[in-house]
């Protein structure tokens, strides 16, 4: 029954629906908080209902338990510098590049960071 909660988490979350997706996605995360991916769409859903306290620790609960992950790092960054945290936003760009330097995307959005805030 887990998979089937995750696909309609996921379904509204994509529709941008995320006050709906959330009970989908908490007990997905619940039911599996092994799997990283789920904790990622569950902090970008929280992001999108503006619940910054859920979002916020999600993130750094998340980024304990998989500093391997480099969407985690992407989305976290992203949700910061959309929040007008930029300095902070690179800052968690930079840790997620030295965590996985050879992904690209870390890169790229590291040097945007960078180019952004003229650093």
């Amino acid at each position: 029954m887990q998979n089937v909660g995750i696909v309609w988490g996921l379904t509204y979350h994509h529709e941008e629906q995320y006050q709906v997706a959330l009970p989908y996605l908490e007990k997905a995360y619940q039911l599996d908080p092994s799997e990283s991916d789920y904790g990622v769409v569950l902090a970008s859903a929280y992001f999108g209902t503006n619940q910054t306290d859920k979002w916020k620790r999600l993130y750094e609960d998340l980024s304990e338990a998989f500093p391997f992950e480099p969407e985690l790092w992407l989305d976290w960054g992203v949700a910061l510098h959309e929040s007008g945290e930029s300095g902070e936003a690179l800052d968690i760009t930079e840790s997620g590049l030295e965590n996985n330097p050879a992904k690209y995307s870390t890169v790229i959005s590291f040097g945007s960071f960078v180019l952004y805030n003229g650093e």
